[in-house]
């Protein structure tokens, strides 16, 4: 995932915090401290739900849980991009 995001520059990514490997957690922090990446919003897709106390963790634009709700996703997209 950091590997296409540094290559191609999306505008958006959408991220899965429970990956194989590397978790979302620990690409999220990767995407945020590379300067190519940094500013790329990220999304993230989840089947957890975020803090509500705390809000959306720094470098998150948005937070959907799984199974996403299209209009959400679109809506989040939109505000990403």
């Amino acid at each position: 995932a950091v590997e296409e995001a540094t290559a191609n520059h999306p505008d958006a990514i959408i991220l899965n915090l429970m990956m194989p490997g590397m978790d979302g957690w620990e690409t999220l922090a990767i995407l945020k401290q590379q300067p190519h990446t940094q500013n790329i919003p990220v999304i993230i897709l989840s089947g957890l739900l975020p803090d509500a106390s705390k809000g959306l963790p720094e470098g998150v634009s948005d937070w959907i849980v799984k199974p996403p709700n299209i209009k959400l996703l679109c809506q989040a997209l939109d505000k990403a991009t």
